[in-house]
C-alpha cells in the first residue's frame, strides 16, 4: 500500500491530479475539502458546525478534521492520495501517528508549484453552467456567447461561496502561514518533491507519473 499527498495552495490543481492518479494506478483518492462538503450537505450536527468556517475561507481544527478523515481511512484497502491534508505540522503529526498504528507511513509528497497571483484569478473567477456542468472562468475561459452555456445554451450559473476574491485571499494566507513550512517538514525526510503546476494538466500529470513510478521501483522498508 502507497500513501500518498499532494501539497498546493488552494486552486493549484490538487484534485484534478489526485483523480488522475486515481485513474491510472487504482489508488483512492481522499479529499477533505469533499469530505467536508458531502458532511455540510447532509445536514448533520457536523455539517451545519462546519459550514459557517467553510463559508468564511477558515478551516475547521485538527481533531474535526482528523476524525473525518481517520472514518475514511477505515474504508480503503489499497493506497491513497490526499488532497488536501494534512495542512499543519500538529496535522502532519497526527497523520505520522494514525499511519503508524497501521503500519503504514506517507511514502511521497508532491508539491504542486504555483503562481499564487494567477491562482487568485483561477479560483475567483470560475463559475459552472447549472444545467450541464461545464467550468467557465471570467480571465482564462468566458463564455463565447455572453449569458449562454457554450455547450447546451442554459442561461443560469453558479458560483461557489468560497470562491469570492476576499474569501480566496484569506485561504491563500492561511496556506502560506500553516501550510508552506511543511514542505521543509517532509523535506527534511527526503519524501518531498516538486513539480511545476503551472503546466498543463497533461503535463503535470505525466512528471507525477513518473515519480510515483520511480519511487514503486525502489526497494522498500517495512514499517512496523
Amino acid at each position: 500500500m502507497i500513501n500518498i499527498i499532494i501539497l498546493g495552495p488552494p486552486g493549484a490543481g490538487k484534485g484534478t491530479q489526485a483523480r488522475l492518479i486515481q485513474e491510472k494506478f487504482g489508488y483512492v483518492q481522499i479529499s477533505t475539502g469533499d469530505l467536508i462538503r458531502h458532511e455540510i450537505a447532509s445536514g448533520s450536527e457536523m455539517g451545519q458546525y462546519l459550514q459557517p468556517i467553510v463559508n468564511a475561507g477558515g478551516y475547521p481544527d485538527d481533531k474535526v478534521i482528523l476524525d473525518i478523515l481517520e472514518n475514511k481511512l477505515k474504508t480503503v484497502k489499497t493506497g491513497v492520495i490526499l488532497d488536501g491534508l494534512p495542512r499543519t505540522e500538529n496535522q502532519a503529526n497526527a497523520l505520522y501517528e494514525m499511519l503508524k498504528h497501521n503500519h503504514q507511513q506517507v511514502d511521497l509528497v508532491i508539491e504542486l508549484k504555483v503562481d499564487k497571483d494567477i491562482l487568485a484569478k483561477r479560483i475567483a473567477g470560475r463559475f459552472s453552467c447549472t444545467n450541464c456542468g461545464t467550468i467557465y472562468n471570467d480571465y482564462f475561459s468566458p463564455l463565447a456567447s455572453e449569458g449562454k452555456c457554450d455547450h447546451c445554451q442554459e442561461t443560469e450559473f453558479s458560483r461557489r461561496k468560497d470562491d469570492a476574491l476576499e474569501v480566496v485571499q484569506k485561504r491563500l494566507a492561511i496556506y502560506d502561514e500553516k501550510t508552506q513550512p511543511l514542505l521543509s517538514y517532509y523535506a527534511k525526510n527526503g519524501q518531498l518533491s516538486q513539480v511545476d503546476g503551472m503546466q498543463s494538466v497533461d503535463d503535470v500529470a505525466s512528471q507525477i507519473e513518473v515519480l510515483i513510478t520511480q519511487y514503486l521501483k525502489k526497494p522498500q522498508e517495512c514499517v512496523n
